[in-house]
């Protein structure tokens, strides 16, 4: 369970990690730090525009949160919670920037579908994580 928890870790570390580099350029764009943005910067713009700082600021907590999962696992402490309201805040973001116009606007289909995979496998470390936490806290048979 230990190799487990340590790889679960690393990849929840990763994805948080990953995760600030979109709320980077966003923030970096709001700040009119793109003189003239080209190529897929470019293509990003009209989501950029639409993309409110209080989203920026809550996805940052939610990287926050996760940061604490990963943290949490490597050292081998429980991290089902603040995994789980990392997952939930980040689907409720998820949700609500699925909903503006410019999300289908600049992403193509393909990249669309990577959302389901990258669904599916938070959900997976999830329920992993619950598993590890789950066998450990049972008793040894006597």
């Amino acid at each position: 369970m230990r190799i487990l928890r340590y790889l679960l870790g690393a990849l929840i570390g990763a994805y948080a990690l990953f995760s600030l580099f979109p709320i980077a350029t966003d923030a970096a764009f709001k700040l009119g730090m793109f003189d003239n943005p080209t190529g897929e910067v470019a293509r990003m713009i009209p989501l950029w525009q639409a993309t409110a700082w209080w989203h920026l600021a809550l996805w940052l907590v939610v990287v926050a949160l996760f940061l604490v999962a990963a943290w949490r696992l490597l050292r081998g402490r429980r991290a089902t919670a603040p995994y789980a309201a990392a997952f939930i805040l980040d689907m409720a973001l998820w949700a609500t920037m699925k909903t503006l116009p410019a999300y289908g606007q600049v992403f193509t289909p393909a990249e669309l579908e990577l959302d389901n995979y990258t669904l599916a496998f938070m959900v997976a470390c999830g329920v992993l994580i619950w598993l590890s936490e789950r066998r450990r806290a049972q008793p040894a048979p006597a």
